[in-house]
């Protein structure tokens, strides 16, 4: 009987998922009002890139889903309330 060394190397791969939140938004009036929603999105933990348009009143939010969910994010937005004078009106998936 004859004996074969093998060598295993195990490789873990992380898979990130990126997933995206578009949202209505109503009562922008300007630009500062996208830039504030914008850079206050962006400090968000797992949130990978924010994207509102005055003129349509939307906004697109891409997110890493092992680090924050959807729920997550409104509950963010809710509880620091930097979105209060912006109602969201609707969220789609």
């Amino acid at each position: 009987m004859e004996t074969i060394d093998i060598n295993v190397k195990f490789i873990l791969i992380k898979i990130k998922i990126y997933l995206f939140i578009y949202l209505k938004i109503e009562g922008m009036t300007c630009a500062s009002c996208v830039n504030k929603i914008e850079n206050n999105l962006s400090k968000i933990p797992g949130i990978t890139s924010v994207s509102v348009v005055l003129l349509t009143n939307r906004g697109r939010i891409q997110y890493d889903s092992s680090i924050i969910g959807p729920r997550d994010i409104l509950k963010y937005i809710t509880v620091n309330s930097f979105l209060l004078t912006n109602k969201i009106i609707f969220l789609f998936f």
